[in-house]
């Protein structure tokens, strides 16, 4: 990630060399601030344990404020294939208000 373009599809306008048609984060303050987000994360593994063991090879999606996180995890290294914006904001819920009754 580098300065300003990877929130989102931006173009450097050459007069004024500022950056066209970025969007904001919502929750960082930079680019910079969001880099170090997406790589605690991802230092962080937060895979669970059966897609640790049973789906290696799968990609592994996250969402670090509006970025949307398309990753890979090999032997002792995750690789960022690609930052998109999320298509929409993603609220946590109370997780009382989450909870699906299972029947009784």
């Amino acid at each position: 990630m580098n300065g300003q373009a990877e929130a989102g599809a931006s173009t450097k306008n050459a007069i004024t060399g500022e950056y066209v048609g970025q969007a904001s984060f919502k929750y960082f303050q930079s680019a910079g601030e969001a880099k170090r987000a997406i790589e605690a994360v991802l230092s962080a593994d937060p895979r669970s344990v059966y897609r640790r063991k049973l789906c290696q090879d799968r990609l592994f999606y996250f969402t670090v404020d509006i970025a949307h996180v398309t990753c890979w995890f090999g032997d002792g290294f995750a690789e960022v294939l690609r930052i998109k914006l999320a298509s929409e904001p993603v609220y946590m819920t109370e997780p009382v208000g989450s909870l699906v009754s299972l029947g009784s």
